[in-house]
């Protein structure tokens, strides 16, 4: 049977699937959930030994005047990820390159204040780069990453490991149009994008200048309370690649996707129309998908995308960014655009643009560095 120290596989992917389908890290309410004993000592164990860690997956959409977005970028000139993250200042909260398309880039974010289509104006005078399509994300499916055929001893999904016999369940399932909007304050948004950069609990009261109590209560009434978090995603192990599918909308090849352990969303997308006005002759996607994979069960899981897709007759394109290295030429992520929530709770939408502004006129002189 799969163990590690006091527990089976099985326990662990219910600890760490509990935890990312209620966001809460309360040691007592989860052994008292899932009858598990010990939860503390697991999760500090894995921390140590597997490099455990948790991210908030924020609804941007539940956030007063935001949006969730992606686009395909058509680059004029080699920019790794880290720098077009940079030169987005924020708004760009993803930027995946695929090392065998070069001049091109995914790249995901949040349309705070109807910002976007000024940002892609600026990088498109300056030559810098011009968006193929720009799509919203109206309807999402949130998935928990399933560790109960982990290899502990490798410490990865590997080959056998990699491709469940069940599809997962969806930690949430949402139509985003019908959100009924909810008031998060500039606290709650900070407090969710320092846990995004890494920070922890017992950091965030010398980060944010608020008294630890005061943070938990923003996070246990506020954030988890009135459901601003989709998921608090847990990672463990290694991971090599993040791979990109953009496809058709098929509940059958979606559902088969759902086998994939590793498997982080599927989103539904509609075109931007008030951001996207370049005519070019280019197919919006009505879909994307996205999930991490080790080097050693990258192959199974391009074999099995291509079997499915072939299955149920679906369009798709890959695309793969490695992880490894970790220099910024292929991936880059950050937090929700926080810095940019003012005191009086609105997005200060012109900072946002004096700050693109000065990136790329920092890039042009060569002064915006990795």
């Amino acid at each position: 049977m799969c163990s590690y120290l006091d527990w089976t596989c099985s326990d662990i992917a219910k600890v760490l699937n509990y935890i990312s389908f209620h966001g809460s890290l309360d040691y007592n309410e989860i052994e008292k959930s899932t009858g598990i004993k010990n939860v503390g000592k697991l999760v500090e164990s894995l921390r140590w030994e597997y490099r455990l860690s948790f991210s908030p997956v924020v609804w941007h959409e539940k956030l007063q005047n935001s949006l969730g977005f992606y686009s395909q970028f058509r680059l004029k000139r080699y920019i790794n990820a880290r720098i077009l993250y940079k030169l987005g200042s924020g708004i760009f909260m993803a930027v995946l390159k695929d090392p065998l398309e070069p001049f091109t880039a995914i790249v995901g974010g949040m349309n705070i204040a109807n910002v976007l289509g000024e940002v892609l104006e600026l990088l498109k005078e300056k030559n810098l780069v011009k968006a193929r399509w720009v799509s919203r994300e109206v309807f999402r499916k949130q998935y928990t990453i399933d560790y109960s055929k982990f290899n502990f001893e490798k410490k990865e999904f590997d080959a056998n490991g990699i491709i469940l016999d069940e599809p997962k369940t969806p930690i949430a399932e949402e139509n985003l149009k019908r959100f009924t909007m909810v008031h998060f304050d500039h606290k709650d948004i900070k407090i969710v994008g320092k846990l995004q950069e890494g920070y922890s609990f017992e950091e965030l009261p010398k980060q944010l200048n608020m008294p630890l109590s005061e943070i938990h209560n923003h996070y246990e009434h506020h954030v988890i309370g009135n459901g601003l978090l989709r998921s608090l995603l847990a990672f463990m192990g290694k991971h090599d690649f993040r791979i990109s599918i953009f496809h058709s909308r098929n509940e059958g090849f979606e559902r088969e996707l759902a086998r994939i352990a590793t498997l982080l969303i599927t989103s539904y997308l509609e075109p931007e129309k008030d951001v996207d006005k370049d005519k070019e002759n280019i197919t919006h996607w009505e879909a994307y998908s996205t999930l991490i994979t080790s080097s050693s069960a990258l192959s199974t899981v391009l074999d099995f995308i291509y079997t499915m897709a072939n299955k149920y007759d679906v369009n798709y394109r890959v695309y793969i960014h490695p992880i490894i290295p970790t220099d910024g030429k292929y991936i880059a992520a950050g937090s929700i655009p926080y810095e940019y929530i003012t005191d009086t709770d609105e997005w200060n939408k012109a900072k946002a643009i004096k700050d693109v502004k000065d990136n790329i006129e920092k890039f042009l002189k060569g002064e915006l560095n990795d």
